[in-house]
């Protein structure tokens, strides 16, 4: 994956996470990616947002230096793309020194203490996906930005079969990077062409909430999970939570052993009742749900039984959703 055009305009609307570089302001960006832009079109595309550009001198301008973009592209070296964006220091991280970064390291391991809350950004585009300790990628990601700092992961979630590791869903950075003191949170699902992709044409970028039933594939295009987290506070040692999703279904106390997690979902309240009935009260009344999940399985026809399940699996859907409507960006 690489940082194009269309990316970049995309994290120019999330200000709230992606700001210009304040003075002083450090970014690290994990991977030496490639940027898919020159620098002229970084420039027009920078201010087209809105924001300056800091401009760099035609001799002091770097270009990508990639196995995929031929040389005679002229494409924008990342370091300054950050650079004409206002970072006062830009480093990228690799576990290989070909293509030269400043810091080499191997994300399943822990990262050096001394580099723990320098940052205040930390790009991910297409790396932790290739890490088999997913788990300790993260923390080595969450330690590295700094308090008040941002961290932005653009990874697959459909698509890019055989080329990596995993394939994320949705609720699973929310849930982590929530259980670790990042507040607040946001998700977008970005739908990226298979074929051509240096060329400069819209994407779609479309809000995700949890709980949302969203149709992640189109014709001839991959999709991706766009994850914005800002670090509110630090937590030790790292958490690797349980899903949200049936803490809620259950009514079980939450990941930090506080109050029980709302039982706001249609069913769930009942769910919750349950836990606190007696043993002699419910006990008749589980054996009276299996008793009536069997007639209906004895009685019933598959296709009758597949359409009951399918009504409640949506009726259970529509009570995580609410109906809300969702933002959509077509940059």
């Amino acid at each position: 994956m690489a940082v194009v055009l269309s990316h970049l305009r995309f994290l120019l609307t999330q200000r709230e996470f992606f700001p210009a570089g304040a003075p002083g302001g450090r970014a690290l960006i994990l991977g030496v990616q490639d940027v898919h832009a020159t620098h002229d079109q970084l420039a027009a595309t920078i201010r087209d947002s809105g924001m300056n550009t800091i401009s760099i001198p035609a001799a002091e301008r770097a270009y990508t230096e990639s196995q995929v973009v031929r040389g005679d592209r002229r494409f924008a070296h990342v370091k300054d793309l950050f650079r004409m964006l206002g970072y006062a220091r830009v480093d990228t991280l690799d576990f290989s020194e070909a293509e030269r970064p400043d810091l080499v390291h191997d994300l399943n391991e822990p990262i050096p203490a001394d580099w723990a809350g320098q940052y205040d950004l930390l790009l991910d585009v297409g790396v932790v996906e290739h890490v088999c300790d997913v788990y300790q990628a993260l923390a080595n990601c969450m330690a590295l930005v700094k308090p008040g700092g941002s961290a932005i992961h653009i990874v697959p979630l459909s698509g890019w079969h055989n080329m990596v590791f995993f394939n994320f869903q949705p609720p699973y950075f929310a849930e982590v990077y929530g259980a670790n003191g990042f507040e607040p949170t946001q998700t977008f699902i970005n739908f990226y062409p298979q074929y051509d992709e240096w060329r400069d044409r819209p994407m779609v970028y479309r809000e995700y909430r949890y709980g949302d039933e969203m149709v992640f594939l189109e014709p001839r295009k991959f999709s991706n999970i766009c994850f914005f987290a800002r670090r509110a506070r630090a937590v030790e040692p790292f958490v690797k939570p349980l899903q949200g999703f049936y803490l809620r279904y259950h009514g079980e106390r939450d990941a930090d052993g506080g109050q029980r997690v709302a039982a706001e979902l249609d069913g769930r309240l009942a769910a919750d009742v349950k836990r606190r009935l007696p043993n002699w009260l419910l006990r008749p009344l589980l054996t009276l749900n299996r008793w009536r999940l069997s007639m209906e399985d004895a009685l019933l026809p598959y296709a009758i039984r597949e359409r009951l399940w399918c009504w409640r699996r949506q009726r259970y859907l529509r009570a995580l959703d609410r109906t809300r409507e969702r933002k959509t960006l077509r940059i």
